[in-house]
C-alpha cells in the first residue's frame, strides 16, 4: 500500500504540474487581443511619429515633408537606420500574451512612470497610439498598453531575441543623422574651400548648367586645373553606396563653455557650399588637442603632438554643436588647389 506521506507527495506534485500548465494556457491564450493589435502593416502611410517621455517629460517628433525627406523636430535630418528599425518595430511587433490580473496595477504604474508614449499619423490622423514599458524579467519581451486601456500585454518580433524599449527615445541628438553632406553634384551652384594656414591651396567651384569654373581664391595666372578631377570632387558630397561624410558623433554633453571655446579658436579649414536653390551649408574644422585617450599622441621622432593628427573638432552652419570628425572619413574633400592640376 502506498504510504500517506508518498501520497501526500504525489497531489502536491500532481498540483505543482497542473497550475503550471494552467499557468502557461492563461498566459498563450487567455488574451483577447489580436496578435497583430499594436501592429501598423502600411508604415509608408506614416508620416509622423511623436514619441515622449512619462519619467522626464521630454519628447520628439519625427515627420517626413512634402518632398518625403524625414526631419527630426523640423530642424535636423533624420537618421535613416534608426527610422527604419522603428518602423520596422511598428510592422512587425506581435502581442506575445496579455498580462494577468494579478500584475495589472504593478505594470500599469511602471509603465506610467518610466514608459515612452509612442503616436503615429497619417495626414495628421492618428493611426496608433500606446506605452511602451520596460522589459520582461527573460529579456525576450515588452511591456506595451495602448492609451486609453488598463489591460497591459507583452510584445515581441517573433525570431528577434531581446526587447523593443531601446527602440524608442526622445533624445533629438540621437535620432540625427551623421551625415554632414548630401547633396548631388547637379545640385552645387557654388562650393569654396579656405585653408587659414595654407591660402594659396584655397578654391572656388562655380557650375551653371554644363559649365564649370575652378578659380583658385589667390589669383595666378590662368591655372589649368583637370575637370574630370573637379567633377569626381563635386560627387563626394552625395551619399551612394558606401559613400559618406558622416561624423563620429556629436559631442553633446559639453558645457557651453568648451563649445564657446573651440568656436572661438582658429579653425584651419573652411567648406560652404550653396545649392541651385540658394540653401547654403557649411563645415567648419579645428584642430583637436592631444586627448587622454588619444591613439597616437608622439610623432614618428618619439615627439609629444599638439593636436590630434587622426581627429578633428567639427562645427557645421555655426550651430553651437561640436562634432567628432574622422580624418579617415573627410580626407577626400581637405583637399587644395595642387590637387586638381
Amino acid at each position: 500500500m502506498m504510504s500517506k506521506k508518498n501520497l501526500i507527495l504525489i497531489v502536491v506534485l500532481c498540483s505543482i504540474i497542473g497550475a503550471y500548465f494552467l499557468f502557461r494556457k492563461d498566459i498563450n491564450n487567455s488574451t483577447s487581443l489580436r496578435k497583430d493589435f499594436f501592429a501598423i502593416k502600411e508604415i509608408n502611410d506614416i508620416d509622423k511619429i511623436f514619441i515622449s517621455s512619462n519619467q522626464d517629460k521630454s519628447y520628439v517628433i519625427l515627420s517626413r515633408n512634402k518632398q518625403n525627406v524625414w526631419y527630426v523636430n523640423d530642424k535636423w535630418i533624420l537618421n535613416a537606420s534608426r527610422l527604419k528599425i522603428l518602423l520596422e518595430t511598428a510592422k512587425d511587433m506581435e502581442v506575445k500574451y496579455q498580462v494577468n490580473d494579478n500584475d495589472k496595477k504593478e505594470i500599469m504604474a511602471h509603465i506610467a512612470t518610466i514608459g515612452f508614449k509612442a503616436m503615429y499619423y497619417k495626414n495628421n490622423r492618428l493611426m496608433k497610439s500606446y506605452f511602451i514599458g520596460s522589459n520582461t524579467l527573460d529579456l525576450m519581451g515588452t511591456f506595451i498598453v495602448a492609451e486609453g486601456s488598463n489591460n497591459p500585454a507583452v510584445v515581441h518580433i517573433p525570431g528577434f531575441n531581446g526587447f523593443l524599449t531601446t527602440r524608442f527615445f526622445t533624445d533629438s541628438i540621437e535620432w540625427r543623422d551623421k551625415n554632414i553632406f548630401n547633396i548631388p553634384a547637379s545640385q552645387i551652384k557654388n562650393l569654396s574651400v579656405v585653408w587659414n594656414n595654407q591660402p594659396e591651396q584655397s578654391f572656388s567651384i562655380n557650375q551653371q548648367d554644363k559649365t564649370i569654373e575652378f578659380s583658385p581664391l589667390i589669383k595666378v595666372a590662368a591655372p589649368n586645373f583637370n575637370e574630370l578631377k573637379v567633377k569626381s570632387f563635386l560627387n563626394i558630397f552625395s551619399v551612394y553606396e558606401k559613400n559618406n561624410l558622416a561624423c563620429e558623433g556629436f559631442h553633446k554633453k559639453f558645457t557651453k563653455r568648451q563649445v564657446d571655446s573651440i568656436m572661438n579658436s582658429q579653425w584651419f579649414y573652411k567648406i560652404e557650399i550653396t545649392k541651385q536653390n540658394g540653401e547654403k551649408t557649411s563645415l567648419k574644422l579645428y584642430r583637436k588637442p592631444i586627448q587622454i585617450n588619444t591613439y597616437e599622441a608622439y610623432d614618428t621622432q618619439g615627439n609629444p603632438l599638439e593636436y590630434e593628427i587622426d581627429k578633428y573638432w567639427g562645427v557645421k552652419d555655426d550651430e553651437p554643436m561640436i562634432l567628432e570628425i574622422q580624418d579617415l572619413v573627410f580626407d577626400k574633400i581637405l583637399k587644395g588647389v595642387k590637387d586638381f592640376n
